[in-house]
């Protein structure tokens, strides 16, 4: 089993160093967006196993600004919210939880 990935919309693929397990994880980078992975699959009999390529998207996180108490929803579950006198700071959370990545902004 052999990740691969693409930068060229799939025209060639090259082995994702060590990326030899059922599952493949890794932090993406902006200049990741738009690039493709699939996994192959070997059993020294026959030909290799390849799945269909998957795109990778990756965005950036939202930014906004906010009078006192103003509500924004930012997908299910993820709610940004100014709540000082002064409008000034904002709360991140996901189901009562803070949002990984988004911190009060002074």
């Amino acid at each position: 089993m052999q990740w691969q990935r693409s930068t060229d919309g799939g025209a060639s693929f090259v082995n994702a160093a060590g990326a030899t397990s059922t599952t493949y994880t890794f932090t993406a980078a902006l200049g990741d967006d738009g690039n493709q992975y699939r996994a192959v699959f070997s059993n020294g009999i026959g030909s290799p196993a390849t799945t269909t390529a998957a795109t990778l998207s990756v965005g950036t996180a939202p930014s906004f600004t906010s009078a006192d108490h103003t509500t924004f929803v930012v997908g299910a579950g993820r709610v940004i919210r100014g709540h000082d006198d002064r409008g000034a700071q904002c709360d991140a959370e996901s189901d009562g939880r803070a949002v990984p990545g988004l911190a009060d902004a002074d």
